[in-house]
């Protein structure tokens, strides 16, 4: 009786545990231009292919939840507005905005660090919210 037991709550949580495991990935842009600032000034760079690599921006969702993967995984609540869809990390690190325009994914990756600003300005052929 006891191994039924078991086989039967194994049976009914392995799709709870396998559908909370599945990740995919929600957009992976590529940026084009960086934007720094502060109080003093502000600079637009546009960026290189190497630098365009390693600040990809990453969005991946796990379950319900999504998660700024390349900003060390932190979570982010999702809202809409129009046709924009708006990504908000909790502890004020930042937002991320994607819309569909003339046929092109184009986004805005923005980052507050202290009293200084880092915005991306970038593309991605898919989004998947």
């Amino acid at each position: 009786m006891k191994i039924i037991l078991n086989f039967l709550c194994m049976f009914l949580l392995l799709p709870t545990v396998a559908f909370s495991s599945t990740e995919y990935l929600v957009l992976n842009g590529i940026p084009i231009v960086q934007s720094k600032g502060n109080i003093q000034q502000s600079e637009n760079v546009k960026l290189t292919e190497s630098q365009q690599n390693e600040y990809r921006l990453l969005i991946t969702k796990k379950g319900d939840d999504y998660f700024w993967t390349s900003r060390e995984n932190r979570p982010l609540s999702k809202m809409q507005s129009g046709d924009i869809s708006i990504f908000i990390e909790a502890g004020g690190a930042g937002y991320i905005r994607v819309s569909e325009q003339n046929g092109q994914i184009l986004y805005l990756e923005h980052m507050a660090i202290g009293f200084q600003t880092v915005t991306y300005w970038g593309i991605s052929e898919k989004f998947m919210p």
